[in-house]
């Protein structure tokens, strides 16, 4: 019998209880609460599994390089998305622009460069005899540096044609002109092909490099390739027609002693100064980083998988925010155009998606499944927001018995009225679900969602009666912390006689009692009874001990409110004959 279910509150307040939910249109802002994310528009779904370039050309169309078909796609405001080219080798791993709107594609594997001109045609420019072209790019005077594997060379390809190999790696592969792998390594390269060694990682890839005003740039590591599990090298460049930045990955590790604050972490962004020194800007245990971007305010936009999120670090000390979600299992590369919106495109499958300057019109967070673990009643939701303007939040709340939520599941219920605190409408069930949805304000202000609490009460499980120990006629033991007296566990002193002599056997331990008991004795009429008992919900529990004749059905209470599993019953006090005990369990509230 239950003397008092204790209500459980659940509450979501943090940046981490909140990232356990599923995010529609919404941000998490550093400080832990949710509000409206930019509008993102899906500009083109080529159909493909994997978008591992994004260029734009020089007269403003951008084109795609994917993977699994070799497929290449152009799309501009002028001309709707169409298939440009298609090349023999399985992927086009990077793009680069080249002039009059051409752009320069690398193809996996039997690596080749193309050059693809507007009209559709293309051409075979260099066939270096190299398993991959991981890289591209061009530099200010025209020069077009290519990454490669297997060999981890770097050629060069000057306007008038020109080829030759400007930076040999020990590694056998450049993977890209922003990344290595195994270990990861940042090597700067100057005009005449000499590297100097910045950074060296510990992580398998250093995945991407940009470049900030100020001169330093940040490079993103991760623990696995995203490619193969091979020894990859990755070049950075981009700074200028003298200086390259090379992100090289060795094919031998470094006896520098790395961070091990890094050692559960699945990557990270470095910041690497002019000067060459470097500080661990972010790390993460469950986000892997493909690509970053400096937005116009300054601030680090990561590209991240296995969620196909979109974090913005800034601040000091820095601090992450989620910017957005993607209905993807990677974010791949990030592009700003020369009209300064960010696009970006993705894995699993492979889209491409523009940022934009607005506020998204509304916003759906969807809270993780609470398990109960049984039948609960689900009793209040109350809310903390803020809501500018006319702005405001709806909360919608349902339940069900199957963990994932399907047609079995209740209905959502109407949008709760009171912030304060709202009857759940959502029927009794083992799991829960609640639905924030947000709406954007005439004046572009978003609201914030600051906690959600919601309060059920548990059903009571019966208790678990796991043993029942009838010790012989006469066996008492002594209570545990007695004040000296010899005073018998699980009996009422007040009714002992204690001027009957107990008598003390030899071993005074007792090998199988309760921590609660100590020593053993003898007294004529006594007779003690041990049980053990448990409660699935972790409530203490308070017994009951009922007698009867044999034979009689009636039952009575030998004694009750008892908080330890043992009592003593003083058999002296009822007639000779044959009788039956039985003990009952209660369920009291943690709070008595």
């Amino acid at each position: 019998m239950s003397l008092a279910a204790v209500p459980i509150t659940w509450h979501v307040s943090s940046r981490d209880q909140f990232l356990s939910g599923e995010l529609e249109n919404l941000a998490i802002h550093e400080s832990g609460q949710l509000m409206l994310g930019p509008q993102i528009n899906e500009l083109q779904n080529p159909n493909t599994p994997i978008i591992w370039a994004l260029q734009e050309a020089t007269d403003g169309a951008l084109w795609l390089g994917t993977s699994s078909n070799g497929h290449i796609y152009r799309s501009s405001d002028s001309q709707p998305t169409n298939l440009t080219f298609e090349v023999e080798e399985l992927e086009v791993h990077a793009l680069a622009a080249g002039p009059n709107g051409t752009v320069y594609a690398g193809t996996n594997p039997n690596g080749k460069i193309y050059r693809l001109a507007t009209d559709g045609s293309a051409e075979s420019i260099f066939n270096p005899e190299e398993t991959y072209i991981w890289a591209l790019t061009v530099d200010p005077s025209g020069t077009l540096y290519v990454a490669t594997g297997q060999s981890g060379a770097i050629y060069k390809i000057t306007p008038n044609g020109e080829r030759e190999i400007f930076y040999k790696a020990t590694a056998t592969h450049v993977i890209s002109l922003a990344t290595t792998e195994s270990p990861g390594q940042v090597i700067r390269i100057d005009a005449a092909g000499n590297g100097f060694l910045l950074l060296e990682s510990p992580f398998t890839e250093v995945r991407a490099i940009t470049h900030a005003p100020d001169g330093s740039f940040y490079v993103a590591a991760l623990r696995d390739s995203a490619v193969d599990s091979m020894q990859n090298t990755a070049i950075t460049t981009g700074v200028s027609e003298a200086d390259i930045s090379a992100a090289v990955n060795s094919s031998t590790r470094s006896t520098q002693t790395y961070n091990s604050n890094l050692e559960d972490a699945t990557g990270a962004v470095y910041h690497i100064l002019p000067d060459g020194l470097w500080d661990i800007y972010w790390s993460s245990t469950s986000e892997i980083p493909y690509d970053l971007l400096i937005d116009s305010d300054g601030s680090l936009l990561i590209a991240t998988g296995q969620e196909g999120r979109i974090l913005r670090l800034s601040g000091n000390p820095v601090r992450a925010t989620l910017l957005a979600t993607t209905p993807t299992q990677q974010v791949t590369t990030f592009m700003q155009s020369s009209k300064g919106v960010i696009h970006f495109a993705t894995a699993n499958p492979g889209k491409l998606f523009e940022v934009t300057n607005n506020l998204a019109s509304e916003g759906t967070y969807f809270s993780e499944v609470k398990d109960a673990t049984n039948i609960s009643t689900w009793s209040t939701v109350k809310w903390r927001a803020s809501t500018p303007g006319d702005s405001h939040v709806d909360i919608f709340t349902r339940s069900g018995n199957t963990r994932n939520p399907d047609n079995n599941w209740s209905a959502w219920s109407a949008a709760y009225e009171h912030s304060t605190g709202s009857p759940i409408e959502s029927p009794k069930a083992r799991y829960f679900q609640w639905k924030a949805v947000l709406y954007k304000g005439d004046q572009s202000s978003s609201p914030m969602l600051t906690s959600v609490t919601v309060s059920y009460l548990p059903r009571n499980l019966k208790p678990l009666l796991s043993s029942v120990t009838v010790h012989p006629a006469g066996t008492v033991f002594q209570k545990a912390f007695s004040n000296g007296d010899f005073e018998i566990a699980g009996y009422d002193n007040n009714r002992l006689n204690t001027k009957q002599e107990i008598t003390l056997e030899a071993q005074a331990t007792r090998q199988t009692t309760t921590p609660l008991t100590g020593r053993r004795a003898y007294r004529k009429g006594l007779q003690t009874f041990e049980w053990a008992a448990t409660d699935p919900d972790d409530n203490r529990l308070l017994y009951q001990v009922h007698y009867r004749n044999e034979g009689n059905m009636s039952w009575n209470i030998l004694d009750e409110n008892l908080w330890q599993p043992i009592f003593v019953w003083d058999t002296t006090s009822v007639p000779d004959g044959d009788y039956v005990i039985v003990r009952k369990q209660e369920t009291a509230s943690n709070g008595e």
